[in-house]
């Protein structure tokens, strides 16, 4: 869609608090740049916040796994954060939730895109389960058009990213 710049601004704003998990969209998601799609697609993976009713990885796993890498950059052995260490287990199952979630979203995708036989464009398909596993409820408009054992695993995304990888296994 065409905006003016104003418009571009609000949409831009709106678009990132939607994708952690209210669902809503003042424009068709369909019709996004792809560079727009794949920004997106980062904060459905994301998700929400520990306390909300969203899933995804959490924003405070990726707040942990941003202080690991400045713990790197820096060249330090601790992880800090407002000048508190991190507790070494904590980074590490941040590490495993991040990997886990990428792995299973991967997977996910590669299923649904195999159910389809095809029958639909493999960025889309991620941008349906990305959003399933972020609870989050935006759609491109592909979820209707898949056939029944794509919308049952596209359903179990919804459950695993709610409940948790960690949960889940």
């Amino acid at each position: 869609p065409s905006f003016s710049a104003g418009d571009k601004i609000l949409n831009g704003a709106f678009q990132s608090v939607t994708t952690r998990t209210a669902g809503f969209s003042s424009f068709r998601q369909g019709e996004m740049h792809s560079v727009s799609a794949l920004v997106t697609i980062l904060l459905m993976f994301i998700g929400a916040s520990p306390a909300g009713t969203g899933g995804g990885v959490k924003t405070t796993t990726c707040v942990v796994m941003l202080s690991l890498l400045v713990a790197i950059i820096r060249g330090r052995e601790d992880v800090t954060m407002l000048r508190r260490r991190i507790n070494w287990q904590t980074v590490l199952r941040s590490i495993a939730i991040i990997l886990l979630g990428m792995i299973f979203v991967g997977v996910m995708t590669l299923i649904v895109t195999t159910l389809e036989a095809n029958r639909f464009d493999t960025s889309r398909i991620f941008f349906e389960v990305v959003s399933a596993f972020g609870t989050v409820g935006l759609s491109q408009e592909l979820t209707p058009l898949l056939s029944s054992a794509s919308k049952v695993a596209i359903i179990f995304c919804m459950y695993a990213g709610r409940v948790g990888l960690m949960t889940v296994m």
